[in-house]
């Protein structure tokens, strides 16, 4: 006692050691590391498979319209609600040139593609990982409750920022009329926000509320 007493160093470090404190997030990015890396071969194949989809669109197009005439024959033939309600908004028609026919005809499958990307990506990282059991084993480790979820998310998330700046990088080097730098970001930015829509958390008995 008196030896304790005298010496309380001595006794801190003869008392039993807590446990570190582990937050919500811990492990985020080791999952995140392995998640790019188990994916690498899909995610690329996704993103270049759309970036390239979206180039090939973009010059077929000036090669298919190659006047103002025929730009406005498709305007025309598109100013109808059927057409519209596919396609997006009339504003588009008014000045139709070969980057405002690619925004109009484009963007919106661009953006379900882009979604569906996120949604199997978050579904392979959380529930698909709850069902074969992995994700019990990675919880048994240093991992935070949140850090699976929250790795999954931010795989989904490398991937669509990865595609939207190919094509605010790809679109104004094919040089066509119509295809700006101030645009051509604009269209990346709007296909990698998709990713608000379909990266959704996903458990295995449904998905959170």
């Amino acid at each position: 006692m008196t030896a304790t007493a005298a010496d309380p160093a001595a006794a801190r470090a003869a008392a039993p050691r807590r446990p570190a404190a582990r937050t919500t997030l811990a492990g985020t990015t080791a999952l995140l590391r392995f998640a790019l890396r188990r994916d690498r071969f899909r995610l690329s194949a996704w993103v270049l498979g759309l970036w390239l989809t979206t180039l090939a669109t973009a010059d077929s197009v000036r090669t298919v319209y190659p006047t103002a005439a025929d730009r406005a024959s498709i305007a025309h033939g598109s100013d109808n609600p059927a057409m519209l309600a596919l396609s997006g908004p009339a504003h588009y028609l008014a000045d139709y040139t070969w980057g405002a026919m690619l925004g109009h005809r484009l963007l919106g499958l661009l953006a379900v593609l882009t979604a569906l990307l996120s949604v199997l990506t978050v579904t392979r990282h959380t529930r698909a990982e709850e069902e074969s059991g992995r994700a019990e084993l990675v919880r048994s480790a240093a991992v935070g409750r949140h850090a699976p979820l929250a790795a999954a998310l931010a795989t989904a998330a490398v991937a669509d920022l990865a595609l939207g700046l190919l094509l605010a990088a790809g679109l104004p080097a094919l040089g066509i009329p119509g295809l700006t730098a101030a645009g051509s970001a604009l269209y990346g930015a709007a296909t990698a926000v998709a990713l608000l829509v379909g990266a959704r958390p996903v458990r295995a008995n449904g998905p959170h509320r």
